[in-house]
């Protein structure tokens, strides 16, 4: 005998569709702030790169107007500095992808950083716990990412006041290099 179906009964593979839906909407809003703030991590990585490799070629193309030899120790640091700058960019690049290997760049580089005493320190401490807690760990994750992947409308939204604070750092970091620049002449 053919089973009778109910037209006016709840349809059972969309409800639990929902709640699967809203169960990984949940995750996402839950790891959130951590998955900007590691994106800003990164991005923060970027932004060193650029400035480590704009100031370490500067730096190579006035050198090697008044040295004679490569081996010279200053080159060699120049050299590092570069180096460094690269992984920068390239560890920032990775994390703001969420790229599992990441946090161990991230973690070379805020290693490094934490010998900036006493700024550098802290912000570097951060950097570590961000990347190595429960919830930066679960970031990382390939089921996370499934997550990302499911959830595209859910975004993190930037306070008015956080861009009003970069907007005037990034006024003082400009003026200062005028200034420095106006002061050389």
């Amino acid at each position: 005998m053919s089973e009778n179906l109910n037209p006016y009964a709840a349809p059972k593979a969309e409800i639990e569709q929902f709640e699967q839906g809203a169960e990984v909407e949940k995750i996402r809003r839950e790891h959130l702030n951590t998955e900007a703030s590691i994106k800003a991590v990164g991005t923060l990585y970027i932004l060193g790169c650029v400035i480590t490799l704009f100031g370490g070629f500067a730096v190579v193309l006035r050198w090697t107007q008044n040295a004679n030899e490569i081996s010279d120790p200053s080159f060699l640091s120049i050299l590092a500095m570069l180096c460094f700058g690269g992984l920068q960019g390239f560890a920032g690049y990775a994390l703001r992808h969420f790229r599992r290997w990441s946090r161990l760049a991230g973690t070379v580089i805020s290693v490094v950083g934490l010998l900036a005493f006493p700024i550098g320190t802290i912000i570097s401490g951060y950097i570590l716990f961000l990347l190595w807690s429960k919830k930066g760990r679960t970031v990382f994750t390939t089921e996370y990412q499934g997550v990302i992947a499911a959830t595209p409308h859910i975004r993190y939204k930037t306070s008015m006041v956080v861009w009003v604070a970069l907007g005037v750092i990034i006024l003082l970091v400009v003026a200062g290099a005028i200034i420095a620049i106006i002061g050389r002449s």
